[in-house]
């Protein structure tokens, strides 16, 4: 029996400049943090609608691609990209939705001079997509900055089947398990004294349902707003990678808000 060939129906590409935490892309206008963060792959499900994809990049550019197409397409014969994973997406609307994700903060990121992509052709009631991701970083290490990093993510109507990721570890299977245990942390009345003299976190409270701001005074001259790359020592929903994750004293990271 031939088979029928995919057709590519709609492309954009467009530089996305991501925040701390990936982005978000689906097909729903209701964003929100993830209940459980895919470490070890590179996305996972955020709600029926949406995707979260964790990148290489912290705060810095990415190189997007996104195709609409009408079947699933041939695999990519690039042996730079990643192995491909895919997850089924369930379309509250037609129109690809993509939003960058910081502790605090979803902000649309889908550029303004760029048209909508839409679902081809435009999903029925409870109609279900498939999603492809691949990846690419020049610099494989994930840090802040630029790591010439760029994403190919394929869409099109298929019914929801299993998804495709790699096997994970026990590193990262702690890492979801401790972030969905701060999920349900309680979000108020939270104190810390991480090791350090004259270091204190105070939590302000969540800015959305998920991960909280923290405030932290350093005894001395100065006083400043600032973020941690510690979940253990400020934020208790942060969406850093594990690999990024260093001991309470050594990583701070200070910036004046």
């Amino acid at each position: 029996m031939k088979r029928e060939l995919s057709m590519l129906v709609h492309e954009a590409q467009f530089t996305v400049d991501l925040g701390e935490s990936g982005y978000l892309i689906g097909f729903t206008e209701h964003d929100d943090y993830p209940d459980e963060m895919p470490y070890g792959w590179r996305c996972g499900p955020a709600g029926a609608s949406s995707a979260i994809v964790l990148p290489t990049t912290d705060t810095g550019p990415l190189q997007l691609t996104v195709q609409i197409h009408d079947s699933p397409p041939a695999p990519e014969t690039d042996s730079n990209w990643e192995p491909a994973e895919e997850i089924s997406l369930l379309a509250e609307t037609d129109r690809v939705h993509l939003s960058t994700v910081d502790p605090g903060d979803i902000i649309g990121a889908w550029p303004q001079g760029e048209l909508p992509l839409r679902a081809h052709p435009a999903p029925r009631q409870d109609r279900w997509i498939r999603m492809r991701l691949y990846c690419h970083a020049d610099d494989p290490e994930p840090g802040i900055g630029g790591h010439g990093e760029r994403h190919l993510i394929q869409l099109w109507p298929a019914p929801a089947t299993p998804p495709v990721h790699p096997t994970i570890g026990e590193e990262d299977l702690q890492a979801r398990a401790q972030y969905t245990a701060n999920r349900s942390a309680p979000p108020h009345g939270l104190h810390h004294q991480p090791a350090g003299a004259g270091l204190t976190t105070r939590y302000l409270g969540p800015q959305r349902p998920g991960p909280y701001r923290a405030r932290v005074t350093v005894t001395g001259a100065s006083r400043q707003w600032l973020r941690t790359l510690d979940r253990a020592a400020s934020s208790p929903e942060s969406m850093v990678r594990p690999q990024r994750v260093l001991s309470a004293t050594q990583s701070v990271t200070y910036w004046q808000r």
